[in-house]
């Protein structure tokens, strides 16, 4: 099995033109099995973001910026995670509503002169819209295509609840019962 790249991110809102990038977690997965991962807090010069985002999250503002790195150091630091886990592959991009992150990870990248497609592969895999297709062929008899609804439904416990981390780590277990159905 190939290697995907599953990835998540926290934001300050639903806008990457306007709300800022908070954190961001990446997983190398092959084989049913994490292989590496990493997460990054992102420092934002003005942070933009709204209080809905942030009580979801549950992001301090204050002690996110104290521990957060540059944008330029987290972009560099996120190439070099892919070029380690994946060699010259652009891996497939995995996730929740994926092109939601994606979008944000662009932005970021094209903010630090760099080009997200360089390093990624235009292919994805959305355990959203997975979900939206076994209901709507009848696999799965409720819409639960929102995460929580479909942690719950399939048991997923999430210790970290709306982190980068933790939510990406939800993400594989649900990805992994989806392939059983």
């Amino acid at each position: 099995m190939n290697k995907i790249l599953f990835i998540d991110t926290e934001t300050g809102g639903l806008d990457p033109e306007k709300h800022s990038l908070l954190t961001v977690a990446f997983v190398a997965y092959q084989d049913g099995e994490i292989k590496e991962a990493a997460e990054w807090r992102v420092k934002n010069k003005d942070y933009v973001v709204n209080t809905e985002a942030l009580k979801i999250n549950n992001i301090d503002l204050v002690e996110h910026d104290s521990k957060a790195q540059g944008k330029d150091f987290v972009v560099r630091e996120m190439i070099e995670f892919i070029k380690e886990a994946f060699g010259e592959e652009k891996p497939v991009i995995a996730g929740h509503n994926i092109n939601f992150d994606i979008n944000f990870l662009s932005k970021l990248f094209k903010e630090c002169k760099e080009f997200w497609p360089k390093y990624a592969s235009h292919r994805t895999l959305d355990t959203c819209g997975i979900i939206r297709f076994l209901y709507h062929s009848g696999k799965i008899t409720e819409d639960v295509a929102a995460s929580d609804k479909a942690f719950k439904y399939f048991n997923i416990k999430v210790p970290e609840r709306h982190t980068a981390y933790g939510d990406v780590c939800a993400t594989i277990e649900l990805y992994k019962l989806l392939l059983k159905i």
